[in-house]
């Protein structure tokens, strides 16, 4: 029996709807205070493909490497809350990864253009957040640098979501389409850039200036112009005197607080003493399994005084421990290696620039492995794609291509 793909228009069309409703599920589920809904999402959106692709294609996800090794920090994550007793929504965070990845791996085994498919629509997603905080967003409040636009998610969140779906379209944007198509793309790509400014979001600036550098190496040619001006006109901002940008007398170093006694880049917000405390009293008295999922935002509260640990790798360790977190890390590592030896193929382009953010960005935050938002769901897509491979034929994971094939 021939292999079945979403090539067709009425299968293109249901993917892109199923990732804009997934992206719109996990970005607004905080709104109604319903998280648990992003985890429901990961199995519907898992029970769609299954429902469509041959067993044999669901075979070769579920054996591949992304998939197993998710499959043992899930286990390890059980254990751990089996120990500590956390309770279930806490576990479902770490569950979740399990049929969100493997949907991200069948995706990326079917070939490239259901891959492009469900990332038009995590990007469509990510679009729509931006403009909801937009529509409520107080510009008169532009440079004023206490002004940090949030709902219901902290300023760092929603900073990451419009850095990836920027990214997102920064790589579509030069692809040979109409002039209307390009002025589109860009407008929407000023339009995450102003959010991203709005948030104060030092954080996600560098997440998102790691990802256009990836994709500067990608495409060199056509970007490298585009990236120098932008870091020409970062530069020329950090050093105009006080008073000469605005009649407010405010530098773009001020507004990021780059100096602030409290919020400088020398005292990192605080978080390093936040990392220490969380490396040496929460993870290391607890090494193997850590002290449960969703445990650790207590012990940091009365340890560090602060509401987490401000570290994607961290967090993983202080919850599920060193058996749950070397999983993710195995991950990772094969994602940039592979990233590093297709560095010449474009169809891996978006994949190494969303690598390069989420990096960047668990640095100072918890986002790491997780499908909280669209950003992060971008993020695992990213990692099956690089995988995985992006098309049969040429995937990385003989597993996969054997199978797909």
């Amino acid at each position: 029996m021939r292999k079945r793909t979403f090539s067709s228009s009425k299968f293109g069309l249901t993917l892109m709807g199923l990732g804009a409703a997934w992206g719109l599920l996990t970005g607004f589920s905080f709104l109604t205070a319903l998280p648990f809904l992003a985890q429901v999402m990961g199995l519907v959106a898992t029970g769609f493909v299954v429902s469509y692709l041959e067993p044999r294609v669901m075979l070769a996800s579920l054996t591949s490497k992304p998939s197993v090794l998710i499959g043992f920090h899930v286990l390890a994550a059980s254990v751990s809350s089996i120990l500590s007793q956390a309770e279930f929504i806490s576990f479902a965070r770490y569950a979740g990864l399990l049929p969100a990845l493997v949907t991200m791996v069948t995706l990326a085994i079917s070939g490239v253009d259901s891959v492009r498919k469900l990332r038009i629509g995590l990007t469509f997603s990510g679009l729509l957040f931006v403009g909801y905080h937009l529509f409520f967003a107080d510009f008169q409040a532009l440079i004023d640098p206490f002004y940090r636009i949030s709902f219901f998610l902290n300023p760092n969140g929603v900073a990451f979501i419009a850095s990836m779906t920027c990214m997102s379209l920064a790589d579509v944007y030069f692809e040979r389409r109409g002039h209307f198509y390009r002025i589109s793309v860009l407008v929407a790509c000023i339009a995450c850039l102003l959010l991203c400014f709005l948030t104060r979001s030092r954080m996600a600036l560098l997440a998102l200036a790691a990802g256009l550098f990836v994709l500067t190496l990608y495409r060199a040619s056509k970007m490298k112009t585009i990236l120098v001006a932008l870091l020409g006109l970062v530069m020329l901002l950090l050093a105009l005197p006080k008073g000469t940008i605005s009649n407010w007398g405010v530098t773009f170093s001020e507004v990021y607080q780059i100096d602030d006694p409290h919020r400088g880049i020398a005292m990192a917000t605080g978080r390093t003493e936040v990392w220490q405390i969380a490396l040496k009293e929460i993870w290391l008295p607890n090494f193997f399994f850590g002290v449960g999922p969703g445990e650790h935002s207590t012990l940091t509260r009365v340890m560090a005084g602060s509401s987490s640990a401000h570290n994607g790798l961290l967090l993983n360790l202080c919850e599920v421990g060193f058996l749950g977190t070397l999983p993710l890390l195995v991950i990772l590592a094969i994602c940039v290696r592979n990233a590093i030896r297709n560095r010449h193929d474009v169809t891996y382009c978006f994949a190494s620039s969303f690598l390069a953010s989420g990096c960047v960005e668990s640095i100072g935050e918890t986002m790491f492995f997780s499908i909280g938002n669209p950003g992060s769901l971008l993020f695992l897509l990213a990692v099956a794609t690089l995988i995985c491979g992006a098309h049969p034929g040429s995937s990385t994971c003989k597993t996969c291509a054997h199978l797909a094939n």
